[in-house]
């Protein structure tokens, strides 16, 4: 485990990486945790915002091209304690191992961020693409598939991929590319999606959490998804549930624009807001 010292903008922070977050960990159970200084002291316990990188469940990296600037620009906007980490890909593992790992992180930050400085009943979970698609399939599982998952204040998906049988025929991504990571056939596809008839009998809490989908302009088919989602998530009784275009973006550059080193963009103004507001409501302010 490694601690950093970052500034960016005016603001200092300080990153513990590579912390493995499960018993005799893969090398890719790992991750970072990222704590913006505070000038009071004592410090009050911050929020949490976990995220989940994207890359077609079969590469990406917490600190790859797209995601390096994610955690400090999420930490100094907010201020939150953000946590970014890698999981295992396919073909080594296939589906939903990779949102089993994501279970594991959610469970190792109500464990132990408290060492940090973060507050376990404050967490945001936020996951861009197939990232996105794990974040949504914990925040709408019954505890079923995946058990003993931690209360969310709220959740965040960036271009996410929600409807796996739509993704299997595009053009873009096709039928094949997909095996390594669900498998063979329609069934496990459908399944795999995240409009599952088991969210329809979710219990009014779950139904009050606050989500937030966010598409790019350029976003492949991934629009899609996002307004179908929605438009489910509402029939079924979902009452805070909003949806956005981020306009002049693609599907890399929606995420890639969350930095702190370039101007401040759409992306960022839209995730800093909705952590700010779902977080501070649960605190009382």
């Amino acid at each position: 485990m490694l601690l950093g010292r970052r500034v960016l903008g005016r603001r200092s922070m300080y990153t513990w990486r590579d912390i493995p977050y499960t018993a005799n960990a893969h090398p890719r159970q790992i991750l970072d945790v990222v704590v913006p200084t505070s000038p009071t002291f004592p410090r009050p316990k911050l929020p949490v915002t976990v995220f989940v990188h994207g890359g077609a469940w079969q590469r990406g990296d917490k600190s790859g091209r797209f995601y390096a600037h994610v955690a400090p620009t999420i930490a100094q906007s907010t201020p939150t304690l953000v946590v970014t980490m890698n999981y295992r890909l396919s073909p080594e593992v296939k589906y939903p191992e990779h949102i089993h790992d994501v279970l594991r992180a959610l469970q190792w930050v109500h464990r132990e961020i408290h060492k940090y400085g973060g507050d376990n009943e404050r967490i945001v979970l936020m996951g861009h693409s197939a990232g996105a698609h794990s974040v949504m399939k914990l925040a709408l599982d019954d505890g079923e598939a995946f058990p003993n998952c931690p209360p969310l204040l709220g959740v965040v998906g960036i271009s996410g991929v929600y409807n796996i049988v739509r993704l299997s025929t595009a053009s873009i991504f096709g039928s094949m590319a997909l095996d390594p990571v669900f498998g063979h056939g329609v069934q496990v596809r459908r399944e795999s999606s995240v409009m599952q008839p088991s969210a329809a009998s979710l219990g009014s809490m779950k139904k009050d959490l606050p989500m937030l989908l966010l598409y790019a302009q350029d976003d492949f088919h991934l629009d899609e998804d996002a307004i179908e989602l929605k438009a489910w998530l509402n029939s079924l009784g979902f009452t805070h549930v909003a949806c956005e275009e981020i306009s002049r973006t693609n599907h890399f550059t929606i995420i890639g624009n969350v930095n702190a080193n370039l101007p401040p963009s759409r992306s960022t103004q839209a995730i800093t807001k909705f952590i700010r507001d779902v977080t501070t409501e649960k605190n009382g302010h």
